[in-house]
């Protein structure tokens, strides 16, 4: 069991108090907070995170396939989260996931150049 974040902050009740996430739900959130926070930004684990926010269009001819492995590489990790969909545009890469009977959208902006 653990917090929901919702907006980068902890989700609370009506009351209060802190939602708490389990099963699928959980695994949903754990790979979306993996696919979105880019590789390395974690002094403690520099292996935490995805390669997706720093893709550029330019790493291949098919950004999509490459988007897909980048994201099989985290959601591998999470038991019971499997990829459905995944679509890459200059400004955003968008990635289904599924978990049991959860289907979770995750969007992950990526960092432009300066």
């Amino acid at each position: 069991m653990d917090m929901k974040i919702e907006n980068g902050k902890i989700a609370l009740s009506h009351s209060g108090i802190p939602i708490t996430l389990s099963g699928d739900e959980l695994a949903l959130q754990k790979a979306e907070i993996r696919l979105k926070v880019p590789k390395g930004s974690f002094i403690f684990d520099g292996d935490f995170g995805s390669r997706i926010p720093k893709m550029k269009p330019s790493q291949r001819e098919n950004p999509d396939a490459l988007l897909f492995e980048y994201a099989l590489e985290e959601t591998e990790k999470i038991p019971g989260v499997k990829i459905t969909d995944t679509h890459y545009s200059p400004e955003a890469a968008v990635i289904t996931l599924v978990s049991g009977e959860k289907i979770k959208e995750v969007t992950v902006e990526l960092c432009s150049e300066i």
